[in-house]
């Protein structure tokens, strides 16, 4: 008789952990990206000099499951709004003290996503206020302006920044000798710096906007 036989346990060679490539951090818009220039301290400070800095407000448009005529959900559609205020010592004329409101970004999805913009989970309507360079203001509404969101009010836009813009930084952006405070236009050949910045189809160019905000 042949003695026992062993049982022998079949080797199984399982693959290495698979640790996936964490992806890149989301890319930040005008509205994240103005937000990161702001100092936690700016949000609760007056202003320390009247001339040169103004009030910002800021607060979410929300707009749940944008053209919903079937049954499928739709995407939300986000809007962050702004609008600004000027000290009355700041020797800017009263009529321009307080700006037009402007839309700073607009983003489709839902605020969950990981790649949503941070002021997409804001509760609607509720404002965001904090302090700012008035330069950097006049710089940043400048720009936007120029997007096709605030098409409408883009005359009025670019007056307001104009006449803001006198006595900081900025001023020498939107003033060349013997123009008139108007919206600039493709066909200028004296174009600002301002309007050199290009946009694409829904975004701010955001290198431009980042370099116009550093230089004030």
């Amino acid at each position: 008789m042949s003695g026992p036989h062993s049982l022998r346990q079949p080797r199984i060679f399982l693959p290495a952990r698979y640790h996936p490539p964490t992806p890149p951090p989301p890319e930040l818009g005008p509205g994240d990206m103005w937000l990161k220039t702001v100092e936690p301290e700016d949000y609760s400070r007056h202003p320390d000099f009247s001339r040169q800095e103004v009030y910002c407000e800021l607060f979410l448009v929300w707009i749940d499951e944008v053209n919903n005529t079937t049954i499928f959900v739709n995407e939300d559609a986000h809007e962050l709004h702004a609008s600004v205020y000027i000290p009355i010592n700041s020797g800017i004329p009263d009529q321009y003290r307080v700006s037009p409101v402007v839309i700073v970004e607009k983003w489709l999805g839902w605020r969950e996503w990981r790649n949503a913009p941070e002021w997409t989970r804001w509760i609607p309507g509720e404002t965001k206020s904090f302090v700012d360079s008035r330069a950097a203001v006049a710089l940043l509404f400048g720009l936007l302006s120029t997007n096709k969101w605030n098409k409408p009010k883009s005359e009025a836009i670019w007056e307001w920044t104009t006449v803001i813009s006198v006595g900081t930084p900025a001023e020498e952006a939107f003033h060349i000798p013997g123009s008139s405070p108007s919206a600039p236009t493709s066909d200028e050949d004296d174009a600002m710096d301002i309007t050199a910045v290009e946009e694409s189809d829904d975004q701010l160019d955001l290198a431009g906007l980042v370099k116009l905000i550093n230089k004030v």
